[in-house]
């Protein structure tokens, strides 16, 4: 399903293309309904409160729909048209509490007293059909902040039974393509007889490792450049104002448990670790920080590798990344000086050349 001509009206969202015209869903009390031109045709009920539902960018630019592996093979990218729905499964627990010294007066054991367990469940759901495609469910999870781009999710929580920020990625495949599946002589991809709709097409292939934060999470971003050929960096905003930029490959959930092949090192996938690590090279804000910033904003330039990173707060802050940008201390007078030279050593040689053949004529 394509969403080239979709959107997002108030709390409704309009889904549009070639195999779905006139559907539409939008979010209830307990869930989400869906309509075909105007009428219900289904529904999904949420397990709990619907903390947010996130959708994907439809102005992103998206340059391939295929992830080339090490080994030469074919990952298909999702294609369907899906959004993320975030909800809090909480309940209320009962908690006893022994007191081994028993003051006086007082009995072994105290009053019980009720606590209140957050278990966050985090679903992919088809924005057609409403049917699941991917859920996980989080214990003693409070929500922080999703981002959802081509394929992938992205989203952060905080750990109450550990006292940590955590980060989630997922990642959706139609199939795989082996490296021999498509040559001169064979071609081992299916063909469809009838054109693939939202209602007969199989579930995705999804994929999701957890990571561990060092820091506490304001919100999440991702980069965006013009034509969406650069690979994306996830940008991460810390509640104490400063902005990091990590490469989606080490939040990538395909990473190995064990020593990586090379294959997959050919890709740049790593061993997987819990804990990701944010280096000074990859601080966006620098040595700068942002009091109270709320949001994270990204724009794609003329330059392919440009990208504008803008964090609003009480202050604000603009960084310009690109790595094919002249710095600002490049010698443009000793360039434009050798240019000349040049210019003035090949008019030199023409004119010597004339006149050599004017004299040996």
């Amino acid at each position: 399903l394509r969403r080239e001509a979709g959107g997002k009206v108030g709390n409704v969202d309009v889904v549009s293309g070639d195999d779905a015209p006139g559907h539409a869903h939008h979010q209830t009390e307990n869930g989400y309904d869906v309509y075909v031109n105007g009428t219900r045709a289904g529904s999904y009920v949420a397990a709990g409160k619907i903390l947010g539902s996130f959708y994907p960018d439809l102005k992103d630019k998206i340059s391939s729909g295929v992830h080339v592996t090490g080994d030469e093979a074919v990952l298909v990218k999702w294609r369907g048209s899906y959004f993320v729905s975030v909800e809090e499964v909480g309940e209320s627990l009962p908690a006893f509490h022994t007191n081994t010294s028993k003051p006086t007066g007082a009995e072994g054991n105290v009053p019980k007293v009720t606590t209140h367990r957050p278990n966050l469940s985090v679903s992919v759901i088809d924005s057609v059909t409403l049917k699941v495609l991917h859920r996980i469910s989080h214990p003693d999870a409070s929500f922080r902040h999703c981002v959802v781009t081509d394929n992938a999710v992205f989203y952060t929580y905080f750990n109450t039974a550990h006292k940590r920020t955590e980060l989630s990625s997922v990642a959706l495949f139609s199939g795989l393509i082996p490296p021999t599946g498509i040559t001169m002589f064979s071609n081992s991809v299916p063909r469809r007889e009838k054109a693939d709709t939202a209602y007969d097409r199989d579930r995705p292939i999804s994929l999701q490792r957890t990571y561990i934060l060092p820091h506490p999470v304001q919100t999440l971003s991702l980069t965006k450049t013009r034509y969406g050929i650069l690979p994306k960096s996830l940008l991460i905003l810390d509640h104490g104002g400063r902005v990091y930029s990590v490469d989606l490959r080490i939040l990538d959930p395909r990473r190995p448990t064990s020593k990586p092949s090379n294959e997959e090192k050919k890709e740049g996938l790593m061993q997987y670790h819990p804990v990701v690590t944010v280096s000074s090279v990859g601080t966006v804000s620098y040595n700068k920080t942002i009091p109270h910033s709320t949001a994270i904003y990204t724009s794609g330039r003329e330059l392919e590798s440009e990208v504008l990173v803008w964090t609003s707060g009480w202050r604000c802050l603009w960084r310009r990344r690109g790595f094919d940008v002249l710095p600002p201390d490049f010698n443009k007078f000793g360039l434009v000086a050798a240019l000349v030279g040049l210019a003035g050593v090949c008019a030199f040689v023409t004119w010597k050349g004339k006149n050599k053949r004017v004299e040996e004529g």
